[in-house]
C-alpha cells in the first residue's frame, strides 16, 4: 500500500469528514478530537489540510512530542510546505543562550509565511516558540532582499546591504550570516535557508543562481530566485509583533493540551524575567547593547495567548479538554501492542487482527526490516498477511472503526526510531572550506598534480579574463608559488605523515614527483599481483562452509537499535557473502571508535 492510498481512505472517513465541514464554516469552531491514539492525529492533520490547504499550525508542550509529529506530516504529506518553528534560544526562555540554527529555522517560517505564496504552510512549533516575539512584518520586508535572474545588480547596494544587517564578508561561505565576492561571482548564506546561493553575474545583470554545498564548492541545482534574509534576532532595536499576526485569519490550530500549555507558559516567563534580568547586568556597562526591561519585550503571557488562539478555528488533540468546544468528535482507536520482539505474540495478535477483518498495515521507513519481517512470518507462519507502507510512523494504532491496525516495525522491534532530517553535509577526503580556514601558514599539503608544498593563506588574484577571484597560495621548493583556484580544491589535501617528521617539498616543474607516483603504483601493482597469487592458491582450499541465515539471525538483526549504515550493511553482507563460500574468507573489518 502507498500512503496516498492510506490517507485516500482516512479521506472518507467519517469524523475526519464531520471535522473538515466544522473548519470550513464561516464561524470561528473549537472542536475537540477526543480517542485519537499514536500518530493517527498526523494521519487527521494531513487529511484536513487537503481537504482546504490552508495553514496549520500545531503547538506541543515540548520539542521532543513536536518533532516526532513533524516528522510524521513530512512522511505522510511529503510536501516542502512543512516547517519547523523552534524557540530562539538553546534552552527554553534563556534569553542568553541564542542558537545561531534555531534562528535560521525561525527566519525561514517567517519568511514562507511573510511571502504568502501558493498554498498553505504547515507549521510544527512549541508553546514557548510560538509566544517568543519576533520582528514585525513591515520591517521584515523592508529588510529582504529578493535576488531574480535578469535583473538588474548594484554590487555597492547589494554590499551595504548584507553589512548593516550583520552579515560577514569572508573568503569563502559555509555558514548562515556569511557572504563573499570574487569578481562578478557573489556567494551569500541567507538565514531562511539550509544552503548557500551563487550569484553569476553578466556585467550589471544576474545571469545565473545556482544553489551550492559549502562543503565542495560544487552546485546543486539551478534556480530563478531567491530571497536574503537578516538574522532577525539581531534586530532588538525594532518594535516586534507576535507570530500570529504573520497568520492568514483562516488558518487552523491544532493543540495538545491547552491547560498544560498556559502552565508552562507561566512557569517559563518565571525563568525568562530571571534570565533577562542577569543579561541585562551583564550588558549594563556596554553602550553598543539596549537593555530589555519588560519581559514583554521577548514574550506574550497566557491570557495574550488564550486570546490570540480563540481568533482562529482550533482542533485540540490532547486527553483533555481545554476549550469550551462547540464539536466533540470521538474517535475509537486504540494503542499499538506491545510485543517486546515476541514474534510468536506478534503472529497471534496480526492474526486476530485477520478474524476480525481488520486489515494489518506495517510502517517503516527501511525496507531492509520489511524484508526482515517477511523472512521470519515466512518461517514461522506463512498465512501471515499485512500491507507494508514504506515510510516512517512515530507511533502505531488501532482503529477500530476504520478496521486498520497501522503499526511500526521500530515499535516491534523495540528499536530506537529518529524520524526524518535535514539532508547534512556528508564527509569528503578532499580538504574543506573550514580545514582551509583552520589551516596556518607554513602546513604542509599535497597537491595531486604538483606534490608536497607550503600553506601560504589565500590571496586575491586576477584571472585570465581579468576578473577577481580568491585562490590559495602555496610555497614550494627554491620558494617557487602555486596558486590554486577554490574550484581546484579538490586536488588539494592536508599531508598526513610520521609525526614529529617534516616532509621534503617538491620542485615545481620537476619530475621528481610524477616518478614518485610513478615508482609508487609500481609498487602497488606488485603487491597486488602478490596478492592475487596468495588468493589463487587459497581460492583453492576447502573451508568451512556456514549455513545461511535463518530467521532466528535476521530476528536478532532486526532487533538492533539502530540501522545500519550503507557502509555497515555492505561490510555485514561482504562477511556473510565469504562465510556461506566454501572457501577461506581472508578479510579484516575495521570499525572507528565512535561506535
Amino acid at each position: 500500500m502507498k500512503i496516498q492510498e492510506l490517507l485516500g481512505l482516512y479521506s472518507q472517513n467519517e469524523n475526519i469528514n464531520k471535522i473538515a465541514e466544522k473548519l470550513n464554516q464561516k464561524k470561528q469552531s473549537k472542536i475537540f478530537a477526543k480517542g485519537l491514539v499514536g500518530s493517527i492525529d498526523a494521519i487527521l492533520a494531513a487529511c484536513i489540510y487537503h481537504f482546504n490547504y490552508r495553514t496549520q499550525v500545531f503547538i506541543f508542550n515540548n520539542a521532543e512530542d513536536a518533532k516526532y509529529f513533524y516528522a510524521d506530516l513530512q512522511s505522510l504529506l511529503e510536501s516542502k510546505n512543512t516547517l519547523y518553528f523552534p524557540a530562539s534560544y538553546r534552552r527554553d526562555f534563556q534569553v542568553d543562550l541564542l542558537e545561531n540554527n534555531l534562528v535560521l529555522e525561525r527566519a525561514e517560517t517567517l519568511n514562507r509565511l511573510n511571502q504568502k505564496q501558493g498554498k498553505g504552510e504547515l507549521i510544527v512549533t512549541t508553546i514557548d516558540a510560538i509566544t517568543e516575539m519576533v520582528i514585525n512584518e513591515v520591517e521584515l520586508t523592508q529588510n529582504t532582499f529578493e535576488v531574480k535572474v535578469g535583473s538588474n545588480f548594484d554590487m555597492q547596494f547589494f554590499i551595504d546591504f548584507l553589512t548593516e544587517h550583520h552579515f560577514e564578508r569572508s573568503d569563502f561561505v559555509y555558514e548562515a550570516g556569511h557572504f563573499s565576492i570574487r569578481g562578478g561571482i557573489i556567494d551569500v548564506f541567507s538565514f531562511s535557508n539550509d544552503m548557500p546561493y551563487r550569484i553569476e553575474l553578466y556585467g550589471d545583470e544576474i545571469e545565473s543562481i545556482r544553489v551550492f554545498n559549502p562543503i565542495d564548492q560544487l552546485s546543486v541545482m539551478k534556480v530563478d530566485w531567491f530571497y536574503i534574509i537578516p538574522n532577525v534576532q539581531k534586530m532588538v532595536e525594532q518594535k516586534r509583533q507576535t507570530f500570529f499576526d504573520y497568520l492568514p485569519e483562516n488558518s487552523i490550530f491544532f493543540t495538545d493540551d491547552i491547560k498544560l500549555s498556559t502552565e508552562l507558559l507561566e512557569n517559563g516567563l518565571e525563568k525568562a524575567e530571571k534570565s533577562l534580568v542577569r543579561k541585562n547586568e551583564n550588558d549594563a556597562d556596554s553602550k553598543e547593547k539596549k537593555a530589555l526591561t519588560d519581559i514583554s519585550d521577548l514574550y506574550i503571557n497566557s491570557a495574550q495567548f488564550f486570546d490570540y488562539i480563540n481568533k482562529y478555528s482550533c482542533v485540540e488533540i490532547g486527553v483533555r479538554n481545554g476549550f469550551k468546544s462547540n464539536e466533540i468528535v470521538q474517535f475509537n482507536c486504540s494503542p499499538q501492542p506491545t510485543f517486546h520482539k515476541n514474534f510468536k505474540l506478534l503472529i497471534e495478535n496480526l492474526k486476530n487482527n485477520q478474524k476480525a477483518k481488520i486489515k494489518n498495515i506495517i510502517f517503516s521507513d527501511t525496507s531492509k526490516q520489511i524484508e526482515r519481517l517477511y523472512t521470519i512470518f515466512n518461517d514461522l507462519d506463512n498465512t501471515i498477511e499485512f500491507d507494508p507502507i514504506y515510510h516512517g510512523l512515530s507511533q502505531g494504532f488501532i482503529d477500530n472503526d476504520s478496521k486498520l491496525a497501522c503499526y511500526t516495525e521500530h515499535q516491534v522491534f523495540d528499536r530506537f526510531y529518529r524520524g526524518k532530517t535535514k539532508t547534512k553535509y556528508n564527509n569528503s577526503k578532499i580538504i574543506t572550506l573550514k580545514e582551509l580556514r583552520e589551516l596556518k601558514p607554513g602546513d604542509f599539503v599535497v597537491h595531486i598534480d604538483h606534490g608536497i608544498g607550503k600553506f601560504a593563506g589565500l590571496e586575491k588574484i586576477t584571472d585570465v579574463n581579468g576578473r577577481m577571484q580568491e585562490a590559495v597560495r602555496l610555497i614550494y621548493k627554491n620558494d617557487d608559488l602555486l596558486y590554486v583556484s577554490i574550484n581546484s580544491l579538490h586536488k588539494i589535501t592536508k599531508f598526513s605523515g610520521k609525526e614529529g617528521t617534516e616532509p621534503r617539498l617538491n620542485k615545481l616543474g620537476s619530475d621528481t614527483w610524477e616518478k614518485l607516483k610513478t615508482a609508487t603504483k609500481k609498487k602497488v601493482k606488485d603487491i597486488a599481483r602478490d596478492l592475487i597469487k596468495l588468493y589463487a592458491k587459497r581460492k583453492a582450499q576447502s573451508g568451512f562452509q556456514y549455513s545461511p541465515d535463518t530467521y532466528l539471525q535476521v530476528e536478532l538483526e532486526a532487533s538492533f537499535m539502530y540501522e545500519d549504515t550503507p557502509d555497515q550493511a555492505t561490510a555485514t553482507a561482504d562477511v556473510k557473502k565469504d562465510m556461506e563460500s566454501p572457501h577461506p574468507m581472508d578479510r579484516l573489518v575495521c570499525g572507528d571508535v565512535g561506535f
